[in-house]
């Protein structure tokens, strides 16, 4: 239930404090050296006598250390070289995970990232057996919340992954795709509570690695969640590349929901609502402005304005005619609601009315893009979408129930399992004991994050399928729904006639927030797009919401959807 940029900035931040208790640490065992008048380094590599791991030469000193010449015990040999194994993997760790890595080299970072962290974590707990207690916190955390989505994810494998209904290329937009995917009566409800969501996607003949996208609730169909992506890196290019296949499609796992706890409700608790959209980042609001439209409960939000900003013309005719077309085909706004819809086009924009016939706007690669569309179809085996089984989701206590049961199990089980393997053997001093004591724990404890996990799962899952019931129209084929709903969405809303204004040019982000009227006391700014964009929108709002403080202006709330983590 984390927002994933608070959590990817939380762990950054930690990640840097972790890096400098360890540069102070290291930094005052070199100032004793120095104060002592010894070469410390000299004592970080063990003798070859040391590597024996016999009992009888554990405790034995060796080499000439120290101002008395008396050497140094293997066991203090080994100590020292634990530590500098942590060292530099902490280093190497760090250095792979600058931005500029992290962006041009994701697979690298991420390879990287597993690897040095398990590196330093084993060492850590080489060099210092107690190291377990404080990292218990942590691991325990990690294990209880990780596992058991890791075990709907195995048996969502064993049972085909989550059926795809279809995939389209969408011709002149700078390699965008459409996916659908099948969505279960309770990944529909969700979705429909909290618009702004994202979801996790694994495609195990591609990659093993999660990656994660943001969900957009198909109007034609509540038994359908759509994804629309840019092919941008070697998975989302692989992934576009296998739904177009002919041949039997790859296994897709879908693990969510995820995102902002409550983004509506953030939405709707302002008088007036501005959206912000660079590019793909359309997607983030899709859901958002519909629901905003809709309204819901005690909805106090009286002025919607989505503003897109995007050069791929593609891009702008597909979003229109199958998303923002049916939603404002029925006028701008119903009830106190007021909806305005603006396309600022950043490369050229021509009416169709205004272009030559048969040109219909594609640009170079539309003949390449048109061989490769996918008409929507069934395109693979597999079940719905099925929202995580144990995560805090819930509205009330008891809902939370499970997972908190699930949760207390394996933390509290792998924290008995941890400390009694440290009691059993933290007072024998030789080289087994030093692996045993400090690495025995981190198997058992995942050990028993899945046993418990997977029969959780399990039953989960079945009483889910006992309790399930679809009605008359899910007995259609919902690949069949989508088909008819677009050949709708064709007939009554087309690029220029659905009520969206078109504009040439980028706008300047403060005349957009200026354009809300003055009544509305109480705005909120919500933008997803390039960091630019997030940085020019959040300067225009702090600018605005100063002048508040200068007896003018209002204050504006600033909330983001960043796909640049």
């Amino acid at each position: 239930g984390w927002d994933p940029v608070g959590a990817v900035a939380l762990h950054v931040w930690a990640g840097y404090a972790a890096v400098g208790c360890a540069a102070a640490h290291g930094a005052y065992w070199i100032g004793i050296w120095y104060a002592r008048g010894v070469n410390g380094f000299a004592a970080t590599v063990p003798p070859r006598k040391c590597w024996d791991f016999r009992a009888d030469v554990w405790e034995t000193r060796h080499g000439t250390y120290g101002h008395d010449g008396t050497g140094r015990t293997c066991f203090s040999y080994f100590i020292n070289f634990f530590g500098m194994v942590a060292a530099v993997s902490f280093i190497l760790l760090t250095l792979t995970s600058l931005p500029w890595v992290r962006r041009k080299y994701y697979r690298v970072f991420y390879l990287s990232h597993v690897g040095f962290a398990v590196l330093s974590l084993c060492a850590l707990l080489c060099h210092y057996h107690k190291m377990v207690f404080f990292l218990c916190p942590s691991l325990l955390y990690y294990a209880a919340s990780s596992f058991p989505t890791a075990a709907q994810a195995l048996l969502s494998f064993r049972r085909g992954g989550t059926r795809v209904l279809g995939a389209e290329a969408i011709p002149d937009s700078g390699g965008c795709v459409d996916l659908a995917l099948l969505a279960s009566p309770e990944a529909a409800a969700t979705l429909a509570a909290n618009p702004v969501r994202s979801v996790r996607i694994c495609v195990p003949a591609l990659s093993c690695l999660w990656h994660p996208f943001t969900v957009i609730a198909a109007a034609e169909d509540r038994r359908v969640v759509r994804i629309l992506f840019r092919q941008y890196g070697s998975f989302t290019t692989g992934l576009a590349r296998a739904l177009r296949r002919d041949v039997r499609r790859p296994k897709v796992l879908v693990d969510g929901y995820y995102g902002a706890p409550d983004r509506y409700g953030d939405a709707a608790g302002h008088d007036a609502a501005v959206l912000v959209a660079g590019g793909i980042g359309i997607v983030s609001h899709l859901s958002l402005v519909t629901a905003l439209r809709q309204g819901r409960g005690e909805q106090r939000t009286r002025h919607v304005a989505l503003h897109w900003m995007c050069r791929d013309e593609g891009l702008v005719r597909h979003v229109a005619k199958r998303y923002l077309g049916p939603l404002l085909a029925g006028g701008e706004g119903d009830g106190d609601t007021r909806v305005r819809v603006v396309v600022h086009h950043t490369r050229g924009y021509r009416p169709l009315s205004k272009r030559p016939n048969g040109e219909d706007g594609k640009g170079d690669r539309a003949e390449e893009e048109d061989a490769e569309e996918v008409p929507f179809e069934h395109v693979g085996g597999g079940g719905p979408f099925v929202p995580a089984h144990f995560a805090p989701m819930g509205a009330s206590l008891w809902q939370n129930l499970p997972y908190a049961l699930v949760f207390s199990v394996i933390a509290w089980t792998g924290l008995a399992v941890t400390y009694h393997a440290n009691k059993y053997i933290s007072g024998i001093h030789f080289y087994p004991s030093l692996l045993g004591t400090s690495l025995l724990p981190l198997p058992a404890v995942l050990g028993v994050a899945l046993a418990v996990s997977l029969p959780a799962v399990a039953l989960a899952e079945r009483r889910r399928m006992q309790s399930t019931t679809f009605d008359t129209v899910a007995t259609e084929d919902p690949a069949q729904a989508i088909g008819e709903a677009e050949a709708t969405a064709a007939a009554t809303a087309d690029e220029e006639g659905c009520g969206i204004e078109h504009q040439v040019g980028r706008p300047e982000v403060g005349r957009l927030l200026d354009e809300v009227p003055e009544e509305c006391r109480n705005p909120g700014v919500f933008v997803c797009g390039p960091t630019a964009l997030h940085k020019a929108v959040r300067k225009a709002a702090a600018e605005r919401s100063k002048r508040k403080g200068d007896g003018g202006g209002r204050a504006w709330a600033f909330y983001e959807e960043a796909f640049e983590v």
